[in-house]
């Protein structure tokens, strides 16, 4: 539990206790099945809040639970024989030691004295391909003697009707689309490769997860305080909780004076909270880099940085060092607590939807508090869904391409 509470009057702020007597945080005495996004309300409009409509293309940013039922509707989830296939096969990030082998041993038929400039080159590109996928399978080999995990069923008909769903989803995406771009949503441009990457057992990249983010600014914080504080400017209720995109985070977590970084980084001086993605790329030549996403969540007014892994602590290492460098882009220092219920993936693709989960979870928490009450950033019995959490992030991108389509014909 943190000691930031939230009022109408003051927003976020540490109460004196000596004067106020804030409620205890409210804490599951149960488990919750969640995709993590459920738990936020998507049937209210944004001029429900108080604001103007978010330029989409729609009339609201909001995706109404019924048209996202519509949405799934068409995609064949009633009607399970009427399920269309995927137009690409679901790509997969399981890779076996064999075939690493193996593939090192091609590369190794041509001695590098014999090699060309180019080809020394191109063995150099894949030995580092090959050095990340070793470490992705001793992370997947560390998974297998975790116990906890967010999910557990097989292969049975009930997770292969939402693989299904998923396959529909993104054909109907997929026939909507009339170039290379699928849906522009921010500073956002989602191709149909992104929206390939919310498939079963693909692993999620950092376009997607920027997206997520771009999208739960606008249709949730943004919203929520500005109807809820009441005496603040519209600028500081909209700094008060921010969540940085992928891209940023890693700059962050990688840049070696990154007080340099505050005319370049999003101004969080006024923040109370920052989610901060974290991924483990060590290369930044590489655009889809890394094996591994997770989330850190600072409440800066506790000066505590909270970190949620889906693999245990496979980003322990990543996570520190975001934490150090936002330490000196802040001139503060961070408790750093590792919470150890945070749910815990049962193979090596699903980080990116769970990372994607927590938030949408822990951002419920923080925007929905209950006035003067404390609020719980624990994730003990919580139960996350992967594949449901893949399913709400593609529903509602098809929903809003159908949205801004209905608007240009």
């Amino acid at each position: 539990m943190i000691k930031t509470i939230f009022s109408a009057h003051k927003g976020y702020y540490i109460p004196d206790l000596e004067k106020e007597s804030p409620h205890e945080a409210i804490e599951l005495g149960g488990h919750l099945a969640s995709n993590g996004f459920d738990t936020l309300d998507w049937n209210k409009r944004s001029d429900d809040y108080g604001g103007e409509d978010y330029d989409d293309g729609s009339d609201s940013v909001e995706d109404s639970q019924a048209a996202r039922d519509l949405i799934f509707k068409e995609s064949g989830y009633h009607h399970p024989n009427g399920f269309v296939e995927s137009l690409l096969t679901t790509t997969t990030t399981h890779v076996s030691q064999k075939s690493l082998e193996s593939e090192s041993e091609d590369d190794g038929m041509k001695t590098k004295k014999s090699m060309t400039k180019s080809e020394r080159k191109e063995l150099k590109k894949k030995q580092k391909e090959e050095k990340k996928k070793r470490k992705k399978l001793e992370k997947q080999e560390k998974l297998r003697h975790h116990h906890k995990s967010s999910e557990d069923y097989s292969m049975d008909g009930y997770k292969l009707d939402k693989i299904r769903i998923l396959n529909g989803l993104f054909t109907q995406a997929c026939k909507m689309m009339d170039g290379p771009r699928a849906l522009k949503f921010e500073d956002i441009v989602l191709s149909q490769g992104d929206l390939s990457t919310l498939l079963e057992d693909a692993w999620l990249n950092d376009n997607i997860i920027g997206f997520i983010y771009e999208y739960l600014t606008a249709s949730q914080t943004r919203t929520t305080l500005k109807r809820r504080v009441k005496y603040m400017g519209e600028d500081k209720a909209n700094s008060s909780v921010v969540l940085l995109l992928p891209t940023f985070s890693f700059l962050l977590a990688n840049d070696p004076s990154p007080e340099q970084l505050k005319d370049v980084l999003p101004n969080m001086d006024g923040a109370s909270f920052i989610f901060m993605p974290v991924n483990d790329s060590i290369d930044f030549d590489l655009g889809e880099g890394g094996s591994h996403w997770s989330l850190v969540l600072f409440s800066l007014k506790d000066r505590k940085a909270f970190v949620y892994d889906s693999m245990f602590r496979a980003n322990e290492t990543e996570s520190l060092q975001l934490i150090k460098n936002t330490e000196t882009l802040l001139d503060t220092s961070f408790e750093v607590i590792f919470d150890e219920y945070s749910p815990q993936q049962i193979n090596g693709s699903d980080c990116g939807p769970l990372t994607c989960a927590m938030t949408a979870l822990l951002l419920d928490r923080v925007i929905n508090v209950n006035d003067n009450t404390f609020i719980s950033l624990s994730m003990k019995n919580v139960l996350l869904s992967a594949i449901d959490a893949r399913i709400f992030m593609l529903g509602t991108i098809t929903n809003l391409m159908k949205k801004q389509k209905e608007i240009t014909t």
